[in-house]
Formats: C-alpha cells, sequence, structure tokens
C-alpha cells in the first residue's frame, strides 16, 4: 500500500509537539470534540501501529515523526522500528529502509515449526535444512543433525547476504539491548 503525500513540516509543527526521548506525539490543538489540546495523538490500529487522522485522512504516526523531525516525506520508503516494537516512537528507534530491507527483518513464518528462522525439517534426509532467500533466489545452505547448527548456518549467510538489515536466529548481545 502506497503512503499518502504528509503534511508540510511547517504545518505539523502547529498541530503537534513531539517528545523524542519519550516517541510520545500529542496535539498542540484541539482535535476534536472528545479531545483536548495536549492528548496523545492517534489511536492504535489492529496491527499494533498507532495511527493519526489529519484532515480526516489517516497516517501512521511513525511516519509523521520522521516528517515532523526531518523536513523529509519518506514516501515510498519504510521508516522502520529498529526494536520491532511498533508502538516504540522513540527517535532513536526510527530509522528509513527501502522496503525489502525492511521484509527482512521480520520474524519467522508462523507456520515454522523449527523454532528458527531459515531453517526446516527435511523428511528424505532426516535432518534440519537450512536456507535462505537473497536476489529473489533460495539459497541452499546444506543440512544439519540439529535445528540449532542449521539456524546458525543461516545466521551466517543472512549476515553476508543482507547485512545489517536482517533478524537473526542469534543476534549478538549488542542487538539485544534495542
Amino acid at each position: 500500500m502506497k503512503a499518502l503525500p504528509l503534511p508540510p513540516q511547517e504545518e505539523l509543527h502547529k498541530l503537534f509537539t513531539y517528545n523524542p526521548d519519550s516517541g510520545v506525539i500529542k496535539w498542540c490543538i484541539k482535535p476534536g470534540k472528545n479531545l483536548a489540546a495536549g492528548s496523545i495523538a492517534g489511536t492504535i490500529q489492529n496491527k499494533g501501529y498507532r495511527v493519526i487522522a489529519i484532515a480526516r485522512k489517516r497516517y501512521m504516526a511513525h511516519r509523521i515523526i520522521w516528517m515532523y523531525m526531518t523536513g523529509e516525506d519518506p514516501r515510498e520508503l519504510e521508516v522502520d522500528h529498529l526494536n520491532n516494537n511498533r508502538l516504540d516512537n522513540r527517535w532513536i528507534n526510527l530509522r528509513l529502509l527501502e522496503g525489502r530491507a525492511n521484509h527482512r527483518k521480520q520474524l519467522k513464518p508462523i507456520h515454522n515449526t523449527s523454532g528458527y528462522k531459515g531453517v526446516t525439517w527435511c523428511k528424505a534426509a532426516n535432518k534440519w535444512m537450512a536456507q535462505i532467500q537473497h536476489s529473489k533466489k533460495h539459497t541452499y545452505l546444506g543440512l544439519y543433525s540439529c535445528a540449532k547448527e542449521a539456524a546458525l548456518a543461516y545466521d551466517v549467510a543472512a549476515r553476508r547476504y543482507h547485512g545489517e538489515h536482517i533478524r537473526l536466529n542469534f543476534p549478538k548481545p549488542t542487538e539485544l539491548a534495542a
């Protein structure tokens, strides 16, 4: 879904106050009959993001915050939450990513039975198979006697092919702090 163009930064500064340390965005004006100036802007939608309505158009709060802080409309780029908490809109937790890079950060699929991203059971070999997708191709990473070994092989390949924009099975200790 293509994001709507955001209102200009000057308009956002008239409508909102934003605390970069807490990530809270509040109305400067009285936005409606049931809301007061100073109230937290927006509501939480079913996908877990805060959404704010301006002139009857709905915008994601993290995109508004990006425009508010930088004056740049992210347009087709995605504003990513580094720690994957969709409600954590602290400035240090937001960054711009191309869409495909953000998809690489996703958690393991819900139908995954190994417990690890990139690892599946191979019935024919009676072993765990590791594979990764990059450049629109699946790359076979080998068969392993335990799922943890296969997951480690996936992590090595993920760092090689995708760099920092990847969710690993075993993040480095510094990545756990985010």
